[in-house]
């Protein structure tokens, strides 16, 4: 076999290396830059079902309504975890971004109405949905993001549709008398 082959045969198997490892390579920075950006949502997405759920056993909104629900690190790093590699958690976390912007939306057209009460002329349906949302994507954000934080807080979440559904009933006595 002539050197000409040989040094052929080196360059095609060293071209085929340099290939495997740079696609490696890029896989790794994909997978870490989505795993960064779900750890970022899921940091928002806990601050939205924090305000909320303090604004609903409260009765009234803690802050502004507007500046909480701000949906500004979806916007930043949804493109990351769209195209995160592995990522099966989109359609929840996009949905929950959705009913944020729905709720932002509510807030600016009812303003006046809602500065008191988040729960004037609203409906338990809404929150209930809003609010499990947000527990379905803030799961998928973890499972993705591998973070050693993850507990079951079922229990937390039992206790919390009690006190839900006791400010509901409470608000439905309100608006009878």
């Amino acid at each position: 076999m002539s050197d000409a082959v040989i040094a052929l045969i080196g360059v095609v198997i060293g071209g085929l290396l340099t290939g495997a490892v740079d696609f490696v390579l890029e896989r790794r920075r994909e997978n870490r830059r989505g795993q960064s950006a779900a750890r970022l949502v899921h940091a928002s997405l806990t601050d939205v079902d924090s305000f909320i759920k303090a604004s609903l056993v409260r009765r009234a909104w803690l802050g502004d309504p507007l500046e909480a629900l701000s949906d500004a690190s979806w916007v930043e790093h949804r493109t990351a975890l769209a195209e995160a590699p592995g990522f099966d958690g989109w359609y929840p976390v996009a949905g929950a971004w959705a009913w944020i912007v729905q709720l932002r939306g509510l807030v600016t057209l009812f303003d006046e109405q809602v500065a008191d009460d988040p729960l004037e002329n609203r409906e338990k349906d809404f929150f209930e949905l809003g609010l499990m949302l947000l527990g379905i994507a803030d799961q998928a954000l973890l499972r993705y993001a591998k973070t050693e934080s993850y507990t079951d807080d079922s229990e937390d979440s039992d206790e919390f549709q009690q006190e839900l559904d006791a400010i509901f009933e409470a608000a439905s006595k309100k608006d009878k008398s």
